[in-house]
This record gives structure tokens, sequence and C-alpha cells, in this order.
């Protein structure tokens, strides 16, 4: 059994928000800096609460499993976990979440083309609904508590907003002697493993309306910020939702390879294919984003406000967290190793692919894309490395071990170990800024490097990407160039560890260790910038840190 609690400010913008701006000010001086010095602002902005949410969730589980040794050269082995998963869910019910289904469009506010709202036109809060009222014990801890507002929200069918879950997840492994001998042996096995929604999923939703308001004025001065004028009503800011619908993430994990005792020199070897697939992932689109015809037409008409443009009036963002994503690996993982003598090494390399359609559960889609479009984003993943190679390795040095005198204490019995490691680069999307957004961009075909890739050049960025291949795309469609579809530089790095024992008077010793970070300081580049419009397109500016030294001593009684 799991208890988790958390009690968890919402960071609101409690303590103000403020702009110096010259254009529409009359207060101004005709210069921002000097407005600031005297306090004329152009807008001040401030929520009336900080909002705390005391988080819970409970969580129980169980298994079964279970060994069978078929025959001397088999073994199974199998099993069952079981867990049933609740949503978490605050004590106070101090939070709101948007529902697609309990948005009602007779009660749509009335949106002008400037993005403001018509005062008294239909329901602020259309579409919102509550976990359930507030406990009696907790009305204290929510201010807004005894609101009409908040009494007027429906309650949704969850107080978590999901539903409770329970979860099966099967196992199955075997390891087979196809030789009746210990030197050799096949191993595989199979499962299912589920996640546990992260607790930021939920702690962003104290700080939604009706629980959580905010004042805007304009055009006052800092001595008394409520004295400017009151802001226009404008739709709700960007706000944080869930899906009523949502499941509980879950990946299948398989895996086959032999392992081999070489009989030579203490090696021993393994080969394995690796692979799994991910269901149920979560990802957070803008579910009110305009619809990529509307942006259009908007770009060579009136120019709406984009708040105009929503299909869900009344709204601004809505980043609703839904469980429809997922991902696939596939894996080619090679490992050598020697485990005896004076040289212990470890060799690792992964050959591998990895593909999804969001790589983290804030991921969002291009502006104008339809978030329905799951595969309009489907491409390599966030973390997708070709090529990894890693070798791990510890040489205890031979020489003046059993030299006497000064000698040998200072020069027997010195170790050096290190990390050594080659990898492919890391994939980026490459996007145009455009009159509807930023957008990936179109990109013409063929090698997307330049002929000079790696060269320093006279700005002291360094080339990567050929800009003639790639441009903004129009207004009328989508970029043609694929998410994460270009690769930056990898990268090869050692760290180096030199240590040395020495032995003093009766059971004390001191220990002396350099740890040599990117020891041969290799230039680990990053990603060129991939915004097609700015001047830095397709250069590299920035890099890993170069080589670190770290000494220490460890005295030792």
């Amino acid at each position: 059994m799991v208890y988790n609690q958390k009690n968890q400010n919402g960071r609101s913008a409690y303590d103000g928000s403020v702009s110096f701006n010259t254009s529409g000010n009359p207060n101004s001086t005709g210069n921002a800096f000097a407005d600031a010095l005297l306090g004329n602002y152009r807008t001040y902005q401030e929520a009336q609460l900080d909002p705390i949410g005391y988080f819970r969730f409970h969580q129980y589980e169980a298994f079964v499993s279970d060994a069978w040794r078929v025959t001397d050269r088999l073994s199974i082995e199998a099993g069952l976990r079981y867990a049933w998963q609740m949503p978490t869910v605050t004590l106070g019910n101090n939070t709101s979440n948007f529902d697609m289904a309990l948005y009602n469009p007779s009660k749509v506010v009335t949106v002008l083309p400037n993005g403001t709202i018509v005062v008294g036109s239909g329901d602020r809060y259309n579409g919102l609904a509550k976990p359930g009222d507030v406990p009696s014990d907790q009305v204290a801890n929510v201010p807004n508590a005894a609101s009409p507002a908040v009494a007027a929200l429906p309650t949704a069918s969850s107080r978590g907003y999901y539903q409770s879950q329970s979860l099966w997840a099967p196992r199955f492994s075997f390891a087979w002697k196809p030789f009746g001998n210990d030197t050799t042996a096949v191993r595989g096995g199979a499962g299912l493993f589920y996640d546990r929604p992260e607790g930021n999923l939920y702690f962003a939703l104290v700080n939604n309306p009706p629980y959580s308001l905010s004042a805007s004025y304009e055009n006052g001065n800092l001595s008394n910020p409520a004295g400017g004028s009151a802001s226009a009503p404008v739709p709700w800011a960007s706000m944080n939702a869930l899906d009523p619908n949502l499941k509980i993430p879950k990946v299948w994990n398989w895996s086959l390879g032999v392992q081999r005792e070489l009989g030579f020199w203490g090696l021993f070897a393994e080969i394995t294919y690796v692979g799994n697939k991910g269901l149920n992932l979560i990802r957070q689109p803008d579910i009110n984003r305009p619809s990529f015809a509307d942006l259009e037409a908007n770009a060579v008409g009136a120019k709406a406000n984009t708040n105009y443009l929503r299909p869900y009036q009344g709204y601004s963002n809505i980043l609703m967290r839904l469980s429809d994503a997922s991902s696939s690996y596939n894996a080619l993982q090679m490992f050598l190793s020697r485990r005896r003598g004076n040289l212990n090494f470890t060799l690792n390399y992964t050959y591998s692919r990895a593909w999804d359609n969001g790589s983290g559960n804030g991921d969002n889609l291009d502006t104008g894309a339809d978030w329905h479009d799951l595969a309009f984003n489907y491409g390599p993943s966030d973390n997708d490395r070709r090529h990894v190679f890693v070798s791990t390795w510890t040489y205890r040095l031979p020489f003046w071990l059993n030299r006497q005198g000064v000698l040998g204490s200072v020069l027997g019995g010195w170790e050096v170990s290190g990390i050594t490691r080659f990898q492919s680069g890391a994939p980026f999307t490459v996007s145009g800024n455009t009159a509807i957004g930023s957008r990936r961009a179109d990109f013409t075909g063929g090698s997307e490097q330049l002929s000079n890739v790696g060269q320093l050049l006279a700005n002291n960025s360094v080339a990567w990407l050929d800009a003639t291949k790639f441009s903004a795309a129009p207004e009328s469609r989508l970029g043609n160039s694929g998410r994460n579809a270009f690769y930056g530089p990898g990268l090869q790095q050692w760290d180096i560890s030199l240590r040395k024992q020495f032995r003093l008077k009766g059971t004390t010793k001191l220990q002396f260790q350099a740890d040599l970070f990117n020891a041969f300081n290799n230039l680990i580049l990053r990603n060129p910038a991939t915004t097609v419009t700015n001047s830095d397109f397709g250069t590299i500016t920035s890099a890993a840190p170069l080589r670190n030294v770290q000494i220490g001593l460890r005295f030792m009684f």
C-alpha cells in the first residue's frame, strides 16, 4: 500500500506583474525607463492569492510469482502484479478542470475581434467542473469556498477528474542452457509495466478559476496599483486540464539474448535484442487552438485577436493532458567484459531506434496543426541516439608494487580508471516564424548538412546546416519537414580518475584522487540554431563544458 501526501502551492502571480510601455498610456513620459522610475505603469496584474492544494492519493498493489525448473537446461519464471491506482485529489476540492463534454454552446460568452469579452454575455465558467463541495474542515483553507461561482460549478464524475483504475501486469522470463553446460545461456522475457502520472499534472489545477482569480489594471501608478482603470474582461489565461478519460500509461518490455563465457582472458560476452512499446502515454496539446483554416484566413483579413478564433470561446490556451500517445523502441545491445586481472573493463554498444508522438507529458504540436492528428507528430523520440558506445575500465598499475622504501611508497599501487563514451547526435526539429505562428519549416530534400560541416566560422560559430535547403512554410499549409527529422553532432568524452592510497602510521591511511572530466578537452557541440527565419540558423553557438579537473585527499583513521 502507498499513501502519498504533498502540500503544494500554485505559484500564481500573487506578488503582481507590471509592464511599462509608452504606447497607449496617457501618463507616459515617452520613455519606458522613465515611466518605471516614476511608477507609471501601462498594465498591472495581480492574483488574489497563492492557492495551496493539499494533494493526496492511495495506491494498493500485490503480486504473485513462481519459478519452475522444467529440466536441467530450462528454467521458467512467471508472475502477475495487480495495482489499484487512484488519481490525486485535494482535501479541499479547490481545483477545477475543463471538460469538453460539459461545454455548452448555448452559454457561450461573446468574444469581440479585439479579444475582449462582452460584459454579461454567457457563462464565464462554461465547461469547468469541480471535484466536489469544499468539506467543512477545509473551508478555512479555501478562500473562495463560499463564492456563487464555485457553488454553480457542476461536479465532475470523479473527484480526481479521471477514474481510479485496476491494473494487471503479467511477467514471464526463461533461461535455457542450449549445450547443457554453464558457459552459454539464452535468456528472454516479456512484461507489462505501468507508470504513475506525476504530481505536476494536478498541481497547476489550483490556479484555475473560480478558485483563483486575478485583477488587471491599466494606466495607473504603483503607489496605488488599483487606482488605474480596470482592464476590459478577456478570456481566461492559459490553463491546465485533465482528460476525464485519461488512462494510466503502460509499456510492454521484451528481450531475447545470448550470454557466453569465452573461456580465455576472463572474457564474458552478451548480445541481446531489446524492445518496448509504450501505450496511453501522456501529452499536452492545446485543445483550444484555432484551426489552420481560420488562422490562414485571419492572416490576410482583418487580423482579429487569436482568442476570437478559438473553438472554446472565453478561454485562451487549454493545455489538456491526454493519454493517447505511443512509442516504440528496438535495439541491438552488445556487451563484453573482463572481470579479473589488473585490467578490468566493460564494452557496451547499442544500435537502436526510438520513435514516438510524445516524448514528454508536456509535448505539444505546431501552431495550426490539428491536435487530434497524432500521425503528424510521429517521429524520432527526443532521446533517440542511434549509436551509443560506452566503456568502463580500471587498470591497477603493476609497477613497483614490491619496491621497498620511498620509491615504492610513492610510485607503487596507483590505479587509473575511466568512462569512455562515443554517441550519435540528438534529433531536432527545424521551424520557421510565419504570420500565423511558428511552424515546421519546408525542406527541399537531399543532405541537410553543409559541405564544410563542423568548420569554425568567422563569428566563432560552427557550420552545420545548409540554410539554402530550408525555408519557412507558406501561410497556406504546414511545413513538410518532420518532427525530429535532423540530427546534431555526436560526442566523444573521456572521464579519467587517478588514485592511490598511502599507508600512514598504524591503521591510518591517506587517499589521493584526481578526476578529469572530459580529460582530453574534446569540443562537445550542442545542436544548431533551428529557427530558419533567424540570422544564426543552422550554426552551432554553444558547447558542453571543457575539461574539468577535481583533486581530493581523504584521510581515514
